[in-house]
């Protein structure tokens, strides 16, 4: 799985440029010989959770999350 760090807070580790999460997905997929990509994860926001849950919306962080997903569905491995 690839970090990416959607909330773009500075003490959250992960990629926040879409482009160099694409490049690493590519690499994993074509360059690596021991390493699959099962899909992307992310540690949201604890603000985009709160207002999630108080205005009962979709957390940004995670639609973030899906958007992302799609951009690069070309380079997962779902296994289940």
């Amino acid at each position: 799985m690839l970090q990416c760090n959607t909330s773009g807070e500075e003490n959250k580790g992960g990629f926040s440029d879409e482009e160099e999460l694409l490049r690493a997905a590519a690499f994993v997929k074509n360059e690596s010989e021991f390493m699959k990509l099962e899909g992307l994860m992310t540690i949201g926001s604890v603000e985009n959770s709160k207002k999630a849950a108080e205005e009962n919306i979709p957390n940004a962080d995670f639609t973030r999350l899906r958007e992302l997903r799609q951009k690069g569905k070309l380079y997962f491995i779902i296994s289940h």
